[in-house]
């Protein structure tokens, strides 16, 4: 098993996320606990600055996806929110362990009514407006 002497904050949070839209800071210190009870890990606090791409935070330091996103939503490098908190979520043999349900729930439990279907514009307007 790979060695790692610490996890941060921001990836905790990520993971998290994976698993619901809305992350309080008892969760957080939930899964923190977890963590460094199973591994001989510190939970570092780090700038979780870079997850606000997709994650807003309210004044009770509850951490949510923004609401005008959704998992599937693709950003501006291209990923999806979801690629983008496994990437900067906890190595995948921590969260297996500690989350063994947080990549399946997503899969499972999605609700797809919400996607939205990007529309492109209709070929026969491309046609007409050339012609004129």
């Amino acid at each position: 098993m790979e060695q790692i002497c610490s996890v941060s904050l921001s990836e905790v949070i990520a993971t998290l996320l994976l698993r619901n839209r809305v992350v309080s800071a008892r969760d957080i210190v939930n899964l923190n606990s977890k963590i460094t009870s199973m591994y001989d890990v510190d939970v570092v606090d780090d700038d979780v600055e870079h997850l606000f791409k997709c994650v807003s935070m309210d004044s009770d330091f509850n951490f949510m996806l923004r609401s005008d996103l959704d998992y599937s939503s693709t950003m501006d490098d291209g990923k999806t929110v979801r690629d983008f908190l496994i990437d900067n979520g906890l190595p995948s043999n921590i969260r297996d362990s500690v989350c063994p349900d947080v990549m399946m729930e997503n899969v499972v439990n999605y609700n797809f009514s919400n996607v939205k279907r990007l529309s492109r514009p209709k070929k026969w307007f491309w046609n007409i407006k050339k012609a004129q």
